[in-house]
């Protein structure tokens, strides 16, 4: 482990961003392959909850009031509450002008 160790620390000395980037790169040498089906699906429902959004049949729900419920729920579990981070991926670049 000392290499994580040494690994994690020089990954702190990064920009924010350069994180992100990194963090991203690690999540895709780790996730599966999703079939085509599968990512079909995700932009249909991805764009049905924009539509929705959009139409104003669905309200937005604040992050604070998203982890109090979360620490509501389950007060024994480590709730991570931190400002938003938004990973650049090939999903954000396709939807982000829907948003």
């Amino acid at each position: 482990m000392a290499g994580l160790d040494s690994l994690s620390k020089d990954a702190l000395t990064l920009s924010p961003d350069e994180r992100v980037a990194l963090a991203q790169r690690l999540l895709v040498s780790v996730e599966p392959n999703p079939s085509p089906e599968v990512d079909v699906a995700w932009e249909n429902e991805i764009l049905r909850r924009i539509a929705e959004f959009d139409s104003g049949r669905v309200q937005p729900i604040s992050a604070d009031s998203v982890f109090a419920r979360l620490r509501e729920i389950a007060p024994n579990e480590m709730v991570i509450q931190s400002r938003p981070l938004f990973i650049a991926t090939e999903w954000s670049s396709r939807y982000c002008s829907k948003l």
